[in-house]
């Protein structure tokens, strides 16, 4: 019983964690997204025809070489372009400082590339440079990768939506695309449907917890007098038909 008490323990933290990795529904395309169409996708998502209140961040991948004030250069650098909300294009915990801002010169390093650029983790408020325009670093994370995290509108080819609901996310995605002027989807990665199923996962331990206490009640029940046996069952009865009445009209509600 101990043993599952713990591991339900466990599999509830690790199911936090993978609602913060996967909180977005995440979109990759074919190419590299044009100017007009984020501009598209930004006026549509402002306006009153996004009825579903979708909201999306855009970001992509480029390698490049980024240098320091102090004159050290790292090249091959693994770096994430992102235009909208930073957190959504790269969900991790930062051990110094934040995530960038939606707007403005700032960027995020893995705690690898501070080391190669300045030889301390602890970097924020230092400056980079990538293809020539400087960044105050606002924020590290811990990778053994060197990773920059920037703002940048080119080069962009994903996007991370929040407001798909769980019903139809292909659907919904599809149409959110289509009406907001953007390409078709290449791939859709489901990231709140996997939180789903990581959560109903974690039940799993209770579960088994309690049904072995039932089973254990119910032996245990069974040299009780007949009518305090009675009492206690049809009281157990009546609270599982409320728990299920509870449920029913959360799941009606919507």
């Amino acid at each position: 019983m101990l043993t599952l008490v713990l591991l339900e323990c466990w599999l509830c933290c690790w199911s936090r964690k993978q609602g913060r990795l996967y909180a977005t529904t995440g979109v990759r395309f074919d190419r590299v997204l044009q100017a007009s169409e984020l501009q598209s996708a930004l006026d549509f998502t402002a306006g009153e025809q996004n009825e579903d209140k979708v909201y999306a961040s855009f970001w992509g991948e480029q390698i490049g070489d980024v240098g320091s004030g102090t004159g050290h250069k790292a090249e091959s650098v693994f770096c994430i372009g992102y235009y909208g909300n930073g957190e959504d294009c790269l969900p991790v915990n930062y051990c110094y400082g934040t995530a960038p801002g939606t707007v403005g010169e700032e960027c995020a390093l893995s705690t690898a590339l501070a080391e190669t650029l300045f030889g301390i983790d602890n970097v924020t408020g230092l400056q980079v440079t990538l293809q020539g325009k400087s960044y105050t670093v606002c924020g590290v994370f811990p990778s053994v990768d060197r990773v920059l995290l920037f703002p940048s509108e080119k080069n962009l080819t994903c996007a991370e939506l929040r407001g798909i609901s769980l019903d139809a996310p292909k659907t919904e995605t599809e149409n959110w695309c289509a009406a907001a002027g953007l390409p078709t989807p290449g791939c859709i990665l489901y990231g709140p449907q996997w939180v789903w199923l990581c959560t109903l996962f974690c039940w799993g331990p209770l579960l088994v917890t309690g049904c072995l206490l039932l089973i254990g009640f119910f032996r245990l029940s069974r040299d009780w007098p007949a009518v305090w046996r009675d009492f206690v069952w049809l009281l157990l009865r009546w609270g599982w038909l409320c728990c299920c009445r509870f449920c029913w009209n959360q799941c009606q509600d919507g």
